[in-house]
């Protein structure tokens, strides 16, 4: 037996003793609470559920909501067509998620190609500069992933017929948030739309 064989098993329980004291990256959402939601018709995400019949909750950690606007925004297209916004937040460990809902943003009868350049040129590229990129098909849109102070945001703008989707995942940096991925793409649209996948 060489001398390295003689340590491998003590470097082996050492590493082994590293992995087990290492704190487990929590979960949020829990599996339990999670639910397929349909805020807007047609346009489900996977996220945690609300009560039948409740617009808003909180519990100790989690706080979710989904209303109609309240108040009308006065900023410029597309955001003064906002309609609805659902949010969901974990408040111990800085996590979130976003859908904003924008109807009858796009004029009927223009193509998607040309709706999503009137996006990218109007929307997107004033706020992102080219640090964006084209979502994959079958979804018509652009993604921007950066640094706000102290988070990591991933921002998805999706024309969905004559409306636009947004949908945002943060968090701080520290924390990259897998199932922040998981809820931008669990993104279904059911309604008969060019883009529905």
């Amino acid at each position: 037996m060489t001398r390295l064989n003689r340590y491998v098993p003590s470097l082996l329980a050492l590493a082994c003793m590293a992995c087990a004291a290492a704190p487990a990256v929590p979960q949020w959402p829990p599996r339990d609470e999670l639910a397929r939601w349909e805020p807007v018709p047609g346009v489900s995400v996977v996220a945690p559920r609300l009560p039948p019949g409740v617009s808003e909750t909180a519990n100790g950690t989690t706080r979710v909501s989904c209303n109609p606007l309240r108040a009308p925004d006065t900023t410029a297209w597309p955001y003064a067509r906002l309609d609805r916004v659902c949010a969901w937040e974990h408040l111990n460990f800085s996590r979130q998620f976003r859908l904003d809902w924008y109807p009858d943003t796009f004029e009927p009868g223009t193509s998607p190609e040309e709706n999503l350049t009137r996006l990218e040129r109007e929307a997107v590229q004033p706020f992102a500069r080219n640090q964006y990129t084209r979502l994959p098909a079958p979804w018509m849109g652009w993604e921007w992933r950066g640094l706000g102070e102290g988070q990591i945001i991933r921002d998805r703008w999706i024309v969905v017929g004559t409306g636009l989707l947004f949908l945002q995942a943060i968090s701080v940096k520290e924390d990259p948030f897998p199932e922040g991925e998981a809820f931008l793409d669990s993104l279904r649209v059911t309604a008969v739309e060019p883009t529905a996948r």
